[in-house]
């Protein structure tokens, strides 16, 4: 994926929410040796809190995105987990590593955030991520994606209303 490339949040994951394997003094830190934890959120109906490594977009909201994704020309719009972390990941075997162990296809930080609290109170929700810069292909930082996000996803806003709010 490239800057302007847009992934739209199937699923989202909190990257940063594992544990690693108990290993001795002095032997080293290997980053392939953890588990996912997951991240809590509260259940309502269940009345209790859940533990969810990932939580899954509200199916009308991507099918709203879907419908409109041809009219996007500033780059690919595509399914997949984004992936959420208070990290700047400029590794690029660290970014590949996250996308085969937990699947991201983006990282950013604030995205599972947001699915946790719409998943507490039932409020529908997708992730929409613009790529703003690529560290895989040295793409710099471009501030105009953010404009160009904002006007997908008011397509998607106007798909959504029109065919689910009748």
């Amino acid at each position: 994926m490239h800057t302007y490339d847009i992934v739209l949040g199937k699923r989202t994951v909190n990257y940063s929410a594992w544990k690693t394997i108990a290993s001795a003094k002095g032997s080293g830190v290997d980053y392939t040796a953890f588990e996912m934890n997951g991240v809590y959120a509260y259940d309502r109906d269940e009345a209790t809190f859940t533990q969810s490594v990932y939580h899954h977009a509200d199916p009308a909201l991507l099918k709203a995105a879907n419908a409109v994704k041809s009219s996007y020309k500033d780059g690919s719009v595509v399914e997949g987990t984004i992936g959420t972390s208070n990290e700047w990941n400029n590794q690029i075997d660290r970014m590949l590593y996250l996308n085969k162990t937990v699947g991201t296809s983006c990282e950013e930080m604030e995205t599972d955030a947001a699915a946790q609290i719409c998943r507490t109170y039932h409020v529908p929700y997708l992730g929409v991520r613009i790529l703003s810069n690529t560290g895989i292909y040295g793409e710099n930082f471009d501030w105009k994606t953010g404009a160009a996000c904002q006007n997908y996803v008011l397509s998607i806003v106007g798909e959504y209303i029109s065919s689910n709010l009748k």
